[in-house]
């Protein structure tokens, strides 16, 4: 899975949620980035909403002028890193043929450390921890290794699955039973 697929991916995703990122913006920085990483057109709208909040310099944890734009600055927190981590664990779903349930889960915060965890269920009927990422809200990303960084976090989830779906399907021929290593109760998540 490249970093384009991921993108691409998260773009649909914005474009089938939130129909405020329908909206073109006339942006010279944004229609530069379109062409850079091949955005298709019926997608631009969604690549506009995108960049105000994940590529381009802003003031505070949300662009204003945003599609995550919220009086509840937390609850658009919460709803932008979950439109950017959501994507990425459906696709690991697709890849893995259906054989896990991911949730992702996203604790906000805007004056320290925002929390996405995203737990799997591996068909076991527990949630464990598959992965942790901490970051500030207000976070833009780098340009020039934008893409790297998305086919990154795709593998690294991939992988953790990749390895708690071995790890069951062993410890299941020997008849233990998983203990998750982590819950993640008590967290924010986006539409629940």
């Amino acid at each position: 899975m490249t970093g384009k697929d991921v993108l691409l991916a998260q773009l649909r995703y914005l474009k089938k949620w939130f129909n405020r990122s329908q909206n073109k913006i006339d942006n010279p920085a944004v229609k530069k980035l379109a062409e850079i990483y091949e955005v298709p057109n019926d997608l631009y709208g969604a690549f506009t909403a995108y960049c105000a909040d994940f590529l381009l310099e802003r003031e505070g944890c949300l662009n204003e002028l945003g599609i995550f734009w919220e009086l509840d600055i937390l609850k658009g927190i919460i709803n932008k890193w979950h439109s950017f981590f959501r994507p990425i664990a459906d696709m690991v779903e697709s890849n893995l043929n259906d054989r896990v349930f991911l949730e992702v889960y996203v604790e906000p915060s805007y004056l320290s450390t925002t929390t996405i965890i995203i737990t799997a269920d591996v068909k076991s009927g527990q949630e464990t921890l598959a992965f942790k990422y901490q970051l500030k809200a207000q976070n833009v990303f780098e340009q020039e290794t934008f893409l790297e960084m998305l086919e990154a976090y795709y593998n690294s989830l991939y992988m953790s699955i990749k390895e708690l779906t071995n790890i069951e399907q062993n410890n299941k021929t020997k008849g233990d039973v998983i203990n998750p290593t982590a819950k993640a109760e008590g967290f924010s998540r986006r539409f629940g």
